[in-house]
């Protein structure tokens, strides 16, 4: 299973390309609020978890696979797709 934790555009571009697991942070999320739903992730069989780079900082060392969002830029929702496209077989 894949998971997803980022902020409320990253969620909805993604769970719309069908993604269950997902989590939106906010700037007051805590590096003890990622350490637990990590822990929650594993513990419900994710096995991949993509996050932009500050949240993949966040989280504690794990055997999951962690792929970073691209960061925001003119191309960002072209990177975004291909991920899409390359993960879940889906064209955004």
């Amino acid at each position: 299973m894949i998971a997803l934790i980022g902020e409320a555009e990253d969620i909805l571009g993604f769970g719309l390309a069908g993604i269950p697991h997902s989590y939106e942070t906010s700037q007051e999320t805590t590096q003890k609020e990622i350490a637990e739903l990590v822990a929650t992730y594993e513990r419900e069989g994710v096995q991949i978890i993509i996050a932009p780079e500050h949240i993949i900082r966040m989280i504690p060392t794990t055997k999951l696979f962690l792929i970073t969002l691209p960061k925001e830029n003119t191309n960002n929702s072209q990177k975004m797709r291909a991920l899409a496209k390359e993960l879940l077989g889906v064209d955004l």
